[in-house]
């Protein structure tokens, strides 16, 4: 017995001191534990931050010096320092990073590690520290998310991260180690409203990093039918997570690739596939705020705004142009303005909230310092109190901004030096399926200029597509015009649609892809009708499972049987009727020993 009390006590000591063991990244006490931050964004970019004797040495914080981070008035939303610390971070022994903290006010700390060994992702996330004036630890765990197993050797802290200060802020922290914690979870609530979207569903689900975006997980419910539909997700683990709202299993999902969303983040699969998704930061217990369906705001509460750049003399950089700045626009290299045409105008899109404004400028390239930015100074449009910035807003509706580089200049009349004639600027292309009828089609243009035809081009598997139809176009306007399109024989299953749009010089270019997805009626579809040879099934199963397949003359007699497994989703089966005479049949299915239903066909 003593020998097993024993045994019980090490063991616990053991799991004790496995809690409790810590590594040191940085304390400041020693040059083996010191680095220098390094500030960026602000007045104080390129300085390097310092170590002072403790302000406060009391409560968990004893030591003797500690670091300094200050935050000027004006900076940057993202104004920050680096340091490449002494220690690695070591995330494949450890989950959790923290430090001590001492403020004078309450303020939100984003920490983020970069500098990933082994081509590690950046990883980062924000806490809200409220406790002033006495030292506080905070700590980031990393459980669950892109940081976990990962080691990094770069450590990035932003003090009032997306603020703007009015008067200079002073933040002192110590103590940063890595340690295996136990992440605190919190319930988080989704909302959505549906009032605006067009399409028929049953259910909307929230998708997301947080259940692999699988199709059932996490139903929302609309009780009291407004057309906001809701729902929580319990112990959340604190961290950054993607996530969109889908109908029906991915009937149908939201898409933000037509244009720039604040509340998204692009990232790209190993094959080249694109992934945007809404991005959540869970630090707390929280209700999001209800967004409409496809958009960062409540319906009603956005406006696009598209931008037109003409490069007039200006040779584009390898990387191209783009829209930056203003606390809104970020670095060089985020928002890039494409010239698909090639055609010399440079274009983005972007959803913005209802009454927005800001300063922006222009770049020829992505560079992180902006010394590729356009110099417009002295010329009425540059606001010389914010860097020789331009101006924008408030918009109310939706707006066309056209502007030439390194100009204040606005002239897009054909022959300018700076832009040519614009294309047509096309609003986002839409489709739904009406009573499983047909397939309606829409789109919108903003301007049209010498455009000539609309061509409506259709696809089984988004590869190969047919054109099925023609809708002229306006020729000329600035006005927003609406076209739309009935394809009155969809494809059973995925019907995918483009629109060529054609100028009268013959140019043209293709409109962004949509799908619309059309089940059976009852989830069966026989065809062709009549048939010759060949009869092919469509079946759509909620559940993997089993059907019987029977062929019967007019008496009830069987003739053919055959019995298939099904996935989840739509099945697609054929039967070989070439030895049946001409005639009149019908086909019994029995679906998973359950569900019986019958269909008539024809044999030639």
């Amino acid at each position: 017995m003593m020998l097993k009390n024993l045994l019980s006590i090490s063991a616990f000591m053991l799991c004790l001191f496995s809690m409790n063991a810590q590594t040191t990244i940085l304390d400041f006490e020693t040059p083996a534990t010191s680095a220098a931050f390094q500030y960026f964004g602000s007045s104080l970019d390129g300085t390097l931050n310092t170590t002072i004797a403790n302000p406060d040495a009391s409560g968990i914080n004893t030591s003797s010096t500690v670091a300094q981070f200050d935050k000027p008035p004006g900076s940057e939303t993202w104004a920050g320092a680096f340091a490449d610390v002494p220690t690695v971070i070591d995330f494949s022994s450890d989950n959790e990073i923290c430090l001590k903290v001492w403020l004078n006010e309450p303020t939100n700390l984003l920490l983020k590690v970069e500098g990933g060994l082994d081509g590690a992702p950046d990883w980062e996330l924000a806490r809200q520290i409220d406790d002033t004036q006495t030292w506080v630890e905070v700590c980031y765990n990393v459980e669950g998310q892109a940081a976990e197993g990962r080691m990094y050797s770069r450590l990035t802290l932003f003090f009032d991260f997306n603020e703007i200060l009015s008067t200079a802020q002073v933040y002192y922290f110590d103590d940063v180690i890595t340690r295996v914690g136990v992440p605190d979870l919190y319930d988080v609530t989704f909302s959505v409203d549906m009032n605006d979207y067009q399409g028929a569903f049953d259910t909307v689900y929230v998708s997301g990093s947080f259940n692999g975006f699988n199709e059932a997980s996490n139903p929302l419910e609309d009780s009291d039918g407004d057309g906001i539909w809701t729902g929580t997700i319990l112990d959340m683990a604190p961290g950054n997570y993607e996530y969109l709202f889908q109908l029906d299993k991915f009937d149908a999902l939201e898409d933000f690739g037509d244009k720039y969303y604040d509340c998204t983040n692009t990232t790209f699969g190993q094959n080249g596939e694109v992934f945007i998704n809404r991005t959540l930061n869970v630090s707390a217990a929280t209700s999001i705020p209800t967004t409409c369906f496809n958009s960062c705001y409540a319906c009603g509460g956005a406006v696009t705004l598209t931008i037109h750049l003409g490069e007039g003399n200006a040779a584009p950089s390898a990387d191209g142009f783009y829209i930056a700045g203003g606390g809104n626009f970020g670095l060089p290299g985020q928002f890039s303005l494409s010239d698909d045409d090639g055609n010399g105008i440079h274009s983005g899109r972007f959803e913005k909230v209802m009454g927005f404004t800001s300063f922006y400028t222009y770049t020829n390239g992505a560079c992180g310092d902006f010394s590729c930015k356009e110099d417009i100074s002295g010329q009425d449009c540059a606001n010389s109190a914010n860097y020789d910035d331009r101006a924008m807003g408030p918009f109310n509706s939706n707006t066309i901004i056209a502007d030439c580089y390194e100009s204040c200049s606005t002239d897009i009349g054909t022959g300018s030096d700076c832009l040519a004639a614009l294309p047509v600027e096309l609003l986002p292309f839409k489709g739904k399926n009406v009573n499983n009828e047909y397939n309606e089609l829409s789109w919108q243009t903003a301007t049209e200029i010498n455009s000539d035809f609309f061509e409506i081009q259709k696809s089984a598997d988004g590869m190969n597509f047919n054109t099925i139809g023609r809708v002229d176009a306006a020729g000329n306007s600035t006005q927003v015009l609406t076209y739309t399109f009935r394809d009155e024989a969809p494809f059973i299953g995925k019907n995918y649609y483009r629109l060529r749009m054609v100028d009268l010089d013959e140019t043209y270019a293709y409109s962004n892809l949509i799908l619309i997805t059309v089940r059976p009626i009852d989830d069966i579809a026989v065809y062709p009708v009549p048939a010759r040879d060949v009869l092919s099934l469509v079946h759509y199963a909620d559940n993997i499972g089993s059907i019987n397949i029977h062929i019967v003359d007019m008496i009830g007699k069987s003739l053919l049987m055959q019995k298939e497994n099904t996935t989840q989703g739509f099945n697609a089966f054929q039967l070989n009727i070439s030895q049946l005479p001409a005639g009149e049949y019908f086909i019994h299915f029995n679906i998973n020993n359950k569900i019986f239903k019958i269909r008539p066909f024809v044999k030639e």
